[in-house]
């Protein structure tokens, strides 16, 4: 099923992300930077409070997107984080993570929607190589 999740979060959250960098407000953006910044400290101090973080993170950008659907199709996007994030033992996952939020989020609080859905197709294309590789193992 995790397979399945990471088809839908392909299609939808790269151009979510587009949309929020159109759309986002100046609070939906400062709360995007909080999160950001949050889940690299989870990252930093081994905690697992970085699931959490990331789900919070991906729901804002579907709120901000202003796309009504899009943010009610959120638990399903989060159930495949939650998945996801039991393997996030990786360290170069870890840093690719935390280099692309950061320009995931600094698109959107340019409002730079191209940027914003390369930075979101990037973030899941390396989410599903590395769970391409992670499923190998088990």
């Amino acid at each position: 099923m995790i397979k399945d999740l990471f088809v839908l979060r392909w299609i939808l959250e790269p151009p979510m992300a587009a949309l929020a960098a159109k759309n986002a407000t100046a609070d939906q953006i400062s709360h995007m930077f909080h999160l950001k910044e949050a889940i690299e400290a989870s990252f930093k101090n081994n905690t697992d409070e970085h699931v959490e973080l990331d789900i919070a993170l991906h729901t804002t950008i579907a709120e901000a997107s202003g796309n009504v659907a899009l943010f009610h199709i959120v638990p399903i996007i989060n159930e495949s984080i939650a998945l996801f994030n039991e393997n996030y033992n990786v360290s170069n996952l870890k840093t690719e993570t935390i280099e692309l939020h950061n320009d995931l989020v600094n698109a959107i609080a340019k409002h730079d929607e191209l940027n914003a859905l390369d930075a979101m197709t990037v973030h899941m294309a390396n989410n599903r190589k590395e769970f391409s590789k992670i499923s190998k193992l088990e």
